[in-house]
């Protein structure tokens, strides 16, 4: 006994039952994919999150450093964040991988340098006064304000 089914791209054909295991298996093939690929996004995001707290750097900055070291160590880049993860976990790390993370890393550091230092986040107008008023009597009294008259 034959089984038919319409095709859903053509819906004026009728589907054999060898078509219907074709299809059977393209479906099944892109759904492994699609497992596959929501499994790897899963890892890519949870490595992100891996070099945001480890590196100290922002999410998109993560992003970009975890797509450097996948193509400076011609990986794929789900094989790059299992490994950044393992190192998250158990604090070993291939050499390759190692050297090219710390290349990434080191152009989005800030470096001491650039780092504002406590003496220029001073308030400007506290050397005025000389020195720090917590009570804010003596603001103000050290400016020539113009008169009006």
């Amino acid at each position: 006994m034959a089984f038919f089914a319409i095709s859903r791209s053509d819906p004026l054909r009728l589907l054999s039952t060898t078509d219907l295991v074709r299809e059977n298996d393209k479906l099944n093939d892109e759904c492994t994919h699609l497992h596959r690929a929501v499994s790897s996004h899963a890892t890519v995001d949870q490595a992100i999150g891996a070099l945001l707290v480890l590196g100290q750097i922002g999410p998109e900055d993560s992003w970009d450093v975890l797509r450097e070291t996948s193509q400076h160590t011609n990986r794929k880049l789900h094989t790059v964040a299992e490994e950044i993860l393992a190192f998250a976990r158990d604090g070993t790390l291939t050499d390759d991988i190692r050297v090219a993370l710390e290349a990434a890393l080191s152009k989005r550091q800030p470096r001491k340098a650039d780092a504002p230092s406590a003496e220029s986040e001073r308030d400007p107008d506290e050397a005025d006064r000389g020195g720090a008023d917590p009570g804010g009597a003596t603001r103000g009294a050290h400016r020539h304000e113009p008169s009006s008259t």
